[in-house]
């Protein structure tokens, strides 16, 4: 039975329900009664104004767009919303909205007593800021407050149901969301939550919801629940337990433990790795001190206590011991800690960390001892020996290096840094940078240098430079050896010589036979002719085999001295030089560079002086730079104080370049000029090369002159000496 219109006007002026018709703008077009009296307006004031007027101002945009969504949607919605009266009190009202023929149907009720609850819980959310929600499983309706709406990155308002709120956490946790619902169903158990949940903007957060079920006669009639955002409680968390861990892994990898002292009460406590290390129980908190101190070497139990009492100046303690591990073998540990100190300077409480050092102490006993075995090797070695770092500073080097070091340069490499280049004699430096980097690439360099001596004799090194590998195969040092090989230069010298020699016995030899071919040639030609003669004439028979045999025997004998001359000759043809074609400066530079360091140390003006454009001289070139070698070395020799010059001069239109060594020497008389360059002094045999020969200065005039030179001295006794080389050149 259907009710008449006024019977609906007699239940709309009796029930407590609100009724209301608005356009679609939100004007209140017709009311019930019930609006008058719980607004505390009149009709008037009422009918034709915007309902929004009389809804509380935190509540208007969701209504009016409840309003709005509602015509686009066209279906009915429910709405929870406040209103204020006329005297500012409010009122929660439960509103059901329907859209027809451009009108919006309005019914409502009073919940306001049943609002408190929600209300008290939504304003402890806002201040907790923790997300506060409930479900009513009856009704199928949901309330999120603005702290959820916010976790979830959705706007505030947005409808949510049951399904939706749970499509927001991470696959991974679904199933065990869906099994505590379930429980909560059906065993009315409470449940307490923690997971991942992707909200609506993509971003992953770590939530905790809690809910608690209402009961009614057994039944579920309400669901209660808040949830916090705890991303960044659990991003800190997890940084302090990864803190946590790292240092933990850190004390375990260099095998070392912290340390807090308890003075008053002596007790230490240690971390629970170190205790494992040494055998201790993990029962035991704390070891007191004196246990502890039998856990420290015999030796080292004097100087291990943790507080040094009569300290009382500086929080900062250091030491070093070794400590029994539970396999019964010592390890060395460094043990730093920090004071803390009552009112009286005294200390109460000390912190720290013992640090295992006893691979590195082991290494450095080990170093010792090989730098001990080294230095012992190096001082009854080589003469010469240094161990250099990768920068060429001079870590090691035997005594006798030293010595030198000292004397010529006035510093220590056992007391300083020095580099060897900075201490190394001039000969040396121009190929000691390109040498030094082919040893750091691994390459085992070896030459033979020759140096002038102070008193003006040649010493020949055998110079190696051998790159040192750690076990990591990485170069780290470059070991350098000089060897004295002088007398075996020597010795090949006096081989040189004897070679010489018996080539000049074979060129005396060559013109002895040359003679011979001359003088016995001749007159035996002369005898052959005259026996030709006679065979002419009318001669009995004996007389002609007289003759017969004197010419049989003439052209023997000729043939024998022919023989022997081709003998000669085959034995003197040999190339003994090798010219080539070399830029003078550049060879004189050579030589200069030689005699550097002797006339440092002697203390002389040591000049050059080179045309700004080189002359080609063709010459053989280690004899070339041997001759010269010896001039300046004479002059060096001869020379106590002043200088010595070496002047090079091209001379165009003769062709030749002039080379002039002079000096402040003793000089010499001029009737001394011819013994200076006697044969009977020292030579070396041509076919032989050496770089800087150590030959006096006949060799030199020799060979300077069998490469197309001359040498000429000028000289005066006590004025110093000039020595005058030329060369034919090439422009």
């Amino acid at each position: 039975m259907n009710f008449s219109p006024e019977d609906l006007a007699m239940f709309a002026s009796g029930t407590e329900v609100y009724m209301a018709i608005l356009s679609e703008k939100g004007i209140v077009k017709k009311a019930n009664t019930k609006w008058y009296g719980k607004l505390q307006i009149s009709e008037r004031n009422f009918i034709g104004s915007e309902i929004f007027d009389f809804i509380h101002t935190n509540d208007r945009f969701g209504f009016k767009r409840s309003i709005v969504r509602l015509k686009t949607e066209k279906q009915k919605c429910h709405y929870l919303v406040q209103f204020v009266d006329a005297q500012l009190r409010s009122y929660t009202f439960q509103l059901d909205l329907t859209y027809k023929n451009k009108a919006v149907y309005l019914v409502g009720f009073d919940v306001t007593d049943h609002y408190k609850e929600r209300l008290s819980l939504q304003e402890m959310s806002s201040m907790a800021k923790v997300g506060a929600w409930y479900h009513d499983p009856i009704r199928n309706q949901n309330f999120w407050s603005d702290e959820c709406y916010e976790i979830h990155d959705l706007e505030i308002g947005t409808p949510i149901d049951a399904d939706q709120a749970l499509n927001y956490y991470e696959p991974e946790y679904r199933g065990e969301i869906d099994k505590l619902i379930r429980r909560l169903y059906e065993k009315n158990e409470p449940y307490d939550f923690s997971g991942a949940i992707r909200t609506a903007k993509g971003q992953r957060k770590w939530i905790r919801t809690q809910a608690r079920p209402t009961m009614h006669e057994g039944k579920l009639i309400f669901i209660y629940g808040i949830t916090a955002d705890q991303t960044r409680l659990r991003e800190n968390q997890r940084r302090l337990e990864f803190e946590a861990e790292t240092r933990e892994l850190a004390l375990k990898g260099i095998k070392s433990g912290l340390f807090d002292y308890d003075v008053k009460k002596d007790l230490v406590f240690f971390s629970p790795e170190f205790k494992k290390m040494l055998g201790l129980p993990k029962k035991m908190e704390r070891v007191s001190e004196s246990d502890f101190r039998d856990l420290v070497h015999p030796e080292d139990r004097e100087k291990a206590t943790h507080i040094v009492t009569e300290d009382s100046q500086g929080n900062h303690y250091f030491n070093n011991y070794r400590v029994k591990h539970k396999n019964g073998t010592y390890r060395h540990y460094e043990v730093h800690g920090w004071k803390k100190k009552d009112a009286k300077g005294n200390t109460v409480r000390m912190i720290g960390n013992l640090i295992d050092v006893h691979e590195k102490v082991l290494v450095q006993q080990e170093r010792v001892r090989i730098m001990n075995s080294l230095e012992a090797m190096l001082n009854n070695g080589f003469i010469y020996s240094m161990l250099m770092d990768r920068d060429g500073r001079i870590m090691q080097a035997d005594q006798r290096t030293i010595d030198i070091i000292v004397h010529d340069y006035n510093v220590d490499p056992r007391k300083e840094k020095v580099r060897y280049v900075d201490v190394m004699p001039d000969i040396f430096k121009k190929t000691f940078k390109q040498e030094f980097a082919r040893a750091l690439k691994g390459n085992t360099i070896r030459k033979e240098v020759e140096r002038p001596l102070l008193d003006g004799s040649m010493q020949w090194l055998d110079v190696m430079y051998r790159p040192i590998r750690n076990d990591k195969d990485e170069i780290v040092f470059v070991l350098t050896n000089l060897m004295d090989v002088t007398e075996r230069k020597k010795a090949e010298l006096s081989t040189v010589e004897a070679e010489a020699k018996a080539n000049q016995l074979s060129n005396l030899k060559s013109k002895v036979l040359s003679d011979l071919s001359h003088e016995i040639r001749t007159p035996l030609n002369g005898i052959m002719g005259i026996n030709e003669l006679l065979t002419k004439d009318c001669l009995d028979v004996g007389q002609r085999k007289l003759l017969e045999k004197q010419k049989e025997s003439s052209v023997r004998l000729l043939k024998t001295l022919t023989d022997m001359i081709l003998l000669s000759d085959q034995l003197s043809i040999k190339e003994i030089l090798k010219p080539v074609h070399l830029d003078a400066n550049e060879v004189i530079r050579v030589c200069y560079d030689m005699y550097v360091h002797m006339a440092k140390i002697k203390k002389l003006d040591f000049q050059i002086n080179l045309p700004k454009s080189s002359a080609k001289i063709l010459v053989d070139k280690e004899l070339f730079i041997a001759s010269l070698s010896a001039i300046v070395n004479n002059a060096l020799k001869y020379t106590h104080k002043g200088s010595v010059t070496m002047d090079c001069k091209k001379h165009k239109k003769k062709g030749n370049i002039a080379i002039s060594i002079s000096d402040t020497g003793i000089g010499i008389e001029s009737k001394d000029f011819g013994k200076i360059f006697n044969d009977s002094e020292r030579e070396i045999g041509l076919h032989k090369k050496f770089e800087g020969s150590g030959i006096r200065l006949g060799a030199a005039k020799k060979y300077l002159e069998s490469m197309g030179g001359t040498i000429r001295v000028v000289s005066s006794l006590g004025k110093g000496s000039e020595f005058i080389i030329t060369m034919p050149s090439e422009t």
